[in-house]
Order: C-alpha cells, then sequence, then structure tokens
C-alpha cells in the first residue's frame, strides 16, 4: 500500500513509479503519457484498496464477536461436532 505524505506528494509516487516503468520497457520514446496514466490509475486503485491492517483488525474483530460453537451433550457425555 501507498501512503501520499505532506512530504512525498500524489504525483511525486506516480513520478517516480512511471519513470521505473519506462526503464523497464527499454526507455522507449514517447510513451510518457501513457506510463503516467497507467501508473495513476494502478496507484489511484491502491490508494482505494483497504489496508491489510484493517482487513486483519475486521477479521480479529469478527472472531472476537462470534459466539463459540454449542456442543452437543447426550447423556452426561459431550460429543464434538
Amino acid at each position: 500500500m501507498i501512503d501520499a505524505t505532506p512530504e512525498i506528494g500524489f504525483e511525486d509516487i506516480v513520478r517516480h513509479r512511471a519513470y521505473a516503468l519506462w526503464e523497464s520497457e527499454g526507455r522507449p520514446f514517447g510513451r510518457d503519457t501513457e506510463h503516467w496514466r497507467v501508473c495513476e490509475e494502478l496507484i489511484r486503485a491502491e490508494l482505494a484498496a483497504p489496508s491489510p491492517k484493517k482487513v486483519a483488525r475486521k477479521a480479529a474483530s469478527r472472531k472476537k464477536a462470534a459466539p463459540a460453537p454449542q456442543r452437543a451433550v447426550a447423556y452426561g457425555h459431550s460429543a464434538s461436532l
């Protein structure tokens, strides 16, 4: 996940990512706008996605909130389900 901060803004993140993409493709001439657009879309999607920490916290809170499973008791003996 990418965090845009006042020190490192969204445009800086896109710039660095687009440059890396440009280099990885062999530095083709005239594709700067395409690289910028692709990276901008990817970063916006990453920023919109829930962070792994938030997902883990939600899963943990669901586990805490779920009631413990009931065990069947027949004739004084507990049977596991």
